[in-house]
């Protein structure tokens, strides 16, 4: 399974699709990200400070859970359609491991880069906004504890979703546009789910966002399944090789 993620994360390296939108779009979302903070953070004070604190978090907690989803996504598509055009697909079938491990490598492979990506986006977002300044109330506009349930939480789990919706589509279609495209519409909902557990979660409670963490957790948890149950090596090679 390692020589597998070891395989894919050089080749990621050298996808030029994911160097260029994988990176520049991480860019364009922290910047927004920092841009709606600092100005919701000017209207912190009197009566709507806790309603201008609530729309920071949440804004910045939607942005910044975004940024793993381009990234990976573009990943994902070429995980199986890709080796259909390269014509590497049969030996990648052939390797000695589980549907289970195959489907696990190719995950984590298509996961971890834009995951990193995703951390580093965070910490950029915390220096360019002022949060790590002591003399800034950024701190008290986003607590610590709600910065580590995005970066160590909800970001990752967000950023696997699309992942695995790709990753379904990538082994049944033969082009990695149409991986891409399909994949891109499985994120919509994605997206429309954050946002309400973003706003409901900073209105009513850090609870909310708790229980949006554990549902994405099984959202993933059920793809990942039906991922695996999806899955046919012999319809694969019959099929494309």
């Amino acid at each position: 399974m390692f020589i597998v993620i070891r395989k894919e994360l050089a080749e990621s390296l050298r996808n030029r699709q994911f160097m260029l939108t994988g990176l520049l779009m991480p860019i364009f979302f922290t910047g927004m990200a920092v841009f709606q903070f600092k100005m919701l953070g000017h209207a912190t004070s009197g009566r709507d400070a806790g309603k201008a604190a609530s729309l920071a978090a949440g804004t910045v907690l939607m942005f910044l859970s975004l940024v793993p989803t381009i990234s990976s996504q573009i990943l994902a598509a070429y995980s199986f359609a890709g080796e259909k055009v390269q014509k590497t697909l049969e030996p990648l079938l052939a390797t000695p491991l589980s549907d289970a491990e195959l489907l696990f490598g190719k995950l984590l492979a298509a996961w971890l880069p834009g995951q990193i990506i995703g951390w580093a986006s965070i910490a950029a977002f915390l220096v360019l906004s002022g949060w790590t300044d002591s003399s800034s109330n950024a701190s008290d506009i986003l607590p610590a504890p709600l910065v580590l349930l995005v970066a160590l939480v909800l970001q990752p789990l967000v950023g696997m979703l699309p992942c695995l919706l790709t990753l379904i589509v990538s082994s049944r279609v033969s082009e990695v546009r149409a991986a891409m495209q399909w994949g891109g519409l499985g994120v919509l909902p994605i997206v429309l789910m954050l946002i309400a557990f973003s706003v409901v979660g900073m209105r009513y409670g850090v609870l909310v966002l708790g229980v949006g963490v554990v549902l994405i957790f099984g959202a993933n948890l059920v793809l990942f399944i039906l991922a695996l149950a999806l899955f046919s090596r012999e319809r694969l090679i019959s099929k494309w090789t």
